[in-house]
This record gives C-alpha cells, sequence and structure tokens, in this order.
C-alpha cells in the first residue's frame, strides 16, 4: 500500500478521534449540566445541604441562605479589594438582569471586612445598582465553606443546597455561563 495512502488514514484516523475528544469533553450527557468554555471549570458536587452560615442584609439585619429557598440562586463571594471581584461584578449584574425570575436569583456576598461602608461606595463608584448587597465582614463564608479564594461562586439548587462551585472569574453571563445556569433553572433540585 502505498505510504501516502497510509499516512493519510492515520491522519484521518487521528482526526477522528480527536474529534470524539472534543463532543466527549465539551457536549454534557443527559441529564448533565452543560460545561463548556470556561465553565470547564464548573465543579459540579452531589447536592448536599448548606451550613448555616448567617449574613447581613442589605437592611443591615441577620439572614441566611434560606432566604433563596425555592430559587436557583448563584451566590458569588466577592471583596472590593479583589481584583478578579471587581472585573467579574458587571457581568454577574448583566446575569441577574437577564435570568432574574421567580425560579433565579443571584447574590453578591461581600467578604470585606469593613462592611457596608466600602460595599456602597464601591457599588456606587462602579454604577453596580442591580446587585443587591448582602455583607459578610466576618468572613464566616471563606471558614464555613472553606474556600480557596475570592471569588468564589457556589451554585444552589431550589432545595437552598449546593451544586457545584467555580473559583475564580468567569463570564457569568456568556454563553457557557447562561447555558449552564439555564440546565440548573430547568432542573431545580
Amino acid at each position: 500500500m502505498n505510504i501516502k495512502l497510509k499516512l493519510l488514514g492515520v491522519v484521518v484516523l487521528l482526526g477522528a478521534a480527536a474529534g470524539a475528544g472534543y463532543f466527549a469533553l465539551h457536549l454534557a450527557p443527559s441529564g448533565a449540566p452543560p460545561q463548556d468554555g470556561v465553565m470547564t471549570g464548573f465543579l459540579p458536587a452531589a447536592p448536599a445541604p448548606m451550613a448555616t452560615v448567617g449574613f447581613i442584609d442589605e437592611d443591615g439585619k441577620d439572614t441566611d441562605l434560606s432566604r433563596f429557598k425555592g430559587k436557583v440562586t448563584l451566590v458569588n463571594l466577592w471583596a472590593t479589594w479583589c481584583s478578579p471581584c471587581i472585573k467579574e461584578m458587571p457581568s454577574l449584574e448583566r446575569l441577574k438582569t437577564a435570568r432574574e425570575s421567580d425560579h433565579f436569583t443571584v447574590a453578591t456576598i461581600s467578604e470585606d471586612v469593613q462592611g457596608a461602608t466600602a460595599v456602597e461606595a464601591f457599588f456606587t463608584k462602579n454604577g453596580l445598582a442591580g446587585l443587591p448587597r448582602y455583607l459578610d465582614p466576618k468572613n464566616a463564608f471563606s471558614r464555613a465553606f472553606k474556600l480557596n479564594g475570592l471569588p468564589t461562586t457556589l451554585l444552589l439548587d431550589a432545595e437552598g443546597r449546593e451544586v457545584g462551585r467555580f473559583e475564580g472569574i468567569a463570564d457569568w453571563d456568556g454563553p457557557e455561563a447562561l447555558r449552564l445556569v439555564d440546565w440548573y433553572i430547568a432542573h431545580p433540585g
């Protein structure tokens, strides 16, 4: 057999194998959330009850994650001194605007020890009017959920259980994130 034909056959087989590998990595199997692009960094987890950790709501009152029960909730933990957090916040606001409903919400919880003063100044300076201003000045979330750093985003199902997390910056209104969020909205728990 001609060497050129053999090489062509090998190239075709390698191309087919690479294509199959791509689809295995980027197309979700039936029943699994889609994870492509930047969302390959999303770490799905078996739904697990969340630790009861309190934080402060926009009215300065104590609350906890049970306030979101009944909605799929994207909980972003951030701080005003965190450069990736600052860059990510506008995409979280756009995600909230695009998907906020009776079935989904976005919650941003600041880990700033300066509390409301630092957060209000940050939101005003950056024109972020559409995001909630929840506070965790004692960093209870960082300890309870063993965060490796900020930003960290937890995804909760409608029962309030963590179903996955993303550590680091993401484009939350990009097509990959929207597919992931939409999947969880369609499969609330």
